[in-house]
């Protein structure tokens, strides 16, 4: 009888998703009929067992057979009462009736839900997955085009709720062809059907949101007015203004500031500083500040920042900044001297353009009090503009020889900056605040000291040294040449190089640690989940797509979901393909989305360092603000995540990054538990 079985198994062929197109298998009427007969019997016999593992694999089975018998079984285990009744059968179910929305039922199954009423569902707190499986679904109804389809997203933009963010996002991934169905259902104004227009950017869109503008509530009209104007839309200027003379309602009197910033009309600063001055809305007039900055906005933001606090003043400062001027500069070049806003005053100066921040540094590089602090700026601005300040390197020699450990680690971190050769000497060095200060610039230095610490001196180095050392981990080709016990003691002290650590042993995948990377797989940390998948994208293991398959299939965390979709886009398994087919189409994520997208075969991992951008991190006591000692993991475009160590006067600097947006968190430590950073999302690149 077995193999009987295994003859009549055979005719099973899986359907499959590549770039997002689904192919299914056809045969002879008889081939067919034989494989809806018995693969879906097995689907049913997988399907009954008390396992969550076999009752997955019988939904997925019944994808794969894809007969309106078995789009049948899948639209009834979504019903209430129906067999999915735990979260990842839900997840399952609807990603399989994701591949044959052709289907009427299955996709009035999925409109199901999308309203939260799919099995038991509905009388459940809803999970994490649950969010996911109503996300997929939505994804899959925008996907299909179809006009039934389009009007049950339409429906679900009326109401406020996860329906409505679902639908949302789901139709600026799959832009409608054609939007009457949407438009057609969508008949009570609301702001996520704006939202929705808004981001498909479509001038189909502008009569609607022209009529919103004139009958919608406030919130509608004033979200429809800023589409419009992001559509090329100028004639919203002077409504804009007409809002700000009448004491329209406030939501019409923000986006009338808003407009005016996009615009770059004329009173849009004084819009702007109307916002600032008012406690309740001063949030979003700092938005606008940062948003849309403007040398008229200076004295306000100035006056602003000297009473301020914690992010509140770090985003002032951002502001001023951004504003540009000589008038800006010269307020942050005097806050070089603020115990407490100099450290992120330093920063902005640093990477303001202009001749005007340029004299300030050199200046403050003159004097005593401000010494250390425009050195930084200086550093800075080499390392995001390319300019050297003005007497600059005798002044960093001075501060890698005074007594004093925070001048050190400056003058340290500026001459790394200035001559990567010397980064060699200095991670060497026998003074562990130099150490540390150069570490932070090693993705700078030649290759081969990136290798030479991850070798040597990583089984060397204890404490907050060898976090600063682990940064070696990142250098392309550095980390094959650290040795396994000094990886395994970095993860298992579970600090800020923990997941440095765990993408290299899972790049070696050796079997005498892969009981360990199977711990760490499963892991609680999505930091560490992350880090073993892109590591898993190296190994020269055959079975490490399939492994990197089976991580996806249920993963909450998209950061964790894009690292697998980035470890499986440089190898070349067939389930490589699926997968990323699968997440290009149908991940809930923007951004797994577009990194499955751009699959085309597997192809070398790119280089995730050595780059030109600069992240700096001020960690503070979070009872006095003042400088912290701690490690922190910087997430950086590309899903790693950085250790540094902080210099004694609390500034975390990393150099040679990609360019984006970067994430901290600081490493939980002994001694450390009232530690906090600020500035997590600064970064800047040439």
């Amino acid at each position: 009888m077995r193999p009987a079985r295994a003859a009549l198994a055979s005719l099973i062929v899986a359907a499959s998703l590549v770039h997002g197109t689904a192919l299914h298998a056809e045969g002879t009427n008889a081939s067919t009929s034989l494989k809806d007969h018995f693969g879906v019997g097995a689907a049913e016999t997988l399907g009954a067992s008390d396992s969550l593992t076999e009752r997955l694999r019988g939904l997925e089975r019944l994808g794969a057979i894809g007969t309106p018998r078995a789009v049948l079984r899948l639209v009834r285990a979504l019903e209430p009462g129906g067999a999915a009744k735990a979260p990842e059968e839900r997840l399952i179910a609807v990603r399989q009736l994701a591949l044959h929305t052709d289907d009427a039922g299955a996709r009035r199954a999925l409109a199901r839900v999308l309203g939260g009423h799919s099995s038991s569902a509905a009388t459940e707190t809803p999970s994490v997955l649950d969010d996911l499986a109503e996300r997929t679904a939505a994804l899959a109804l925008a996907r299909s085009q179809a006009p039934d389809a389009l009007a049950s997203l339409g429906k679900a933009l009326e109401s406020p709720g996860r329906a409505a963010l679902a639908a949302e996002a789901a139709l600026v991934a799959h832009p409608p062809r054609d939007l009457s169905p949407v438009l057609a259902t969508a008949r009570v104004p609301s702001v996520s059907l704006v939202r929705a227009l808004d981001g498909l950017g479509d001038q189909r869109a502008f009569d609607t949101l022209r009529d919103l503008v004139r009958i919608g509530s406030p919130e509608v009209r004033a979200a429809a007015a800023v589409a419009l104007t992001r559509l090329g839309d100028f004639e919203t200027v002077e409504l804009s203004r007409r809002w700000l003379s009448s004491n329209a309602p406030m939501p019409l009197r923000i986006a009338a500031a808003r407009i005016l910033s996009m615009a770059h009309a004329e009173g849009a600063a004084r819009a702007t500083i109307a916002l600032l001055e008012d406690p309740s809305y001063f949030d979003i007039g700092l938005e606008l500040a940062l948003d849309a900055p403007s040398p008229e906005l200076v004295p306000a933001l100035a006056k602003f920042v000297r009473t301020s606090s914690g992010t509140r003043a770090d985003d002032l400062l951002a502001a001023l900044g951004r504003a540009g001027g000589e008038q800006a500069a010269d307020v942050l070049a005097a806050l070089l001297d603020d115990a407490t806003l100099g450290a992120v005053a330093a920063y902005h100066l640093g990477r303001m353009p202009g001749k005007a921040p340029a004299r300030d540094i050199a200046d403050r590089l003159g004097r005593p009090s401000s010494r250390r602090l425009a050195a930084r700026a200086a550093t800075v601005r080499k390392l995001v503009l390319g300019e050297q300040a003005t007497n600059v390197r005798p002044v960093l020699e001075s501060l890698l020889r005074s007594n004093d450990a925070a001048d050190r680690a400056a003058g340290a971190t500026g001459l790394s900056v200035l001559e990567p050769d010397r980064i060699a000497g200095f991670v060497a060095s026998k003074d562990d605040v130099v150490v540390r200060a150069a570490a932070s610039c090693l993705l700078l230095a030649p290759r081969d000291v990136g290798g030479y610490v991850a070798e040597r001196l990583l089984a060397t180095a204890s404490g907050d040294t060898e976090t600063a050392l682990a940064l070696a981990l990142a250098v392309p080709g550095a980390n094959e040449r650290a040795p396994t016990r000094v990886l395994l003691a970095l993860v298992g002290s579970g600090g800020a190089a923990a997941p440095l650590a765990a993408r290299a042993l899972a790049a070696r995948d050796a079997g005498a640690e892969r009981e360990r990377l199977d711990e760490l797989l499963a892991s609680s940390d999505p930091e560490l989940r992350a880090h073993v998948a892109l590591g898993l994208g190296a190994s020269k293991e055959r079975d490490a797509a399939g492994r990197l398959e089976a991580g996806y299939r249920l993963e909450p965390d998209p950061v964790v979901r894009l690292a697998i979709v980035r470890a499986l886009s440089v190898r070349s398994e067939p389930s490589s393909a699926r997968v990323l087919g699968l997440a290009a189409a149908f991940d809930p994520d923007a951004d797994v989305r577009a990194a499955a997208s751009r699959f085309t075969g597997p192809a070398p991992a790119a280089s995730p360092t050595a780059e030109t951008a600069v992240a700096w991190i001020p960690v503070v006591n979070a009872s006095d603000d003042g400088p912290a000692p701690a490690t922190v993991a910087v997430e950086v475009p590309g899903g790693l995540a950085l250790p540094a160590a902080t210099a004694p006067d609390g500034v975390v600097l990393l150099s040679g990054l990609p360019e984006g947006p970067v994430f901290v968190r600081v490493a939980p430590a002994r001694e450390r538990d009232n530690a906090s950073e600020r500035g997590a999302a600064w970064q800047a690149g040439k």
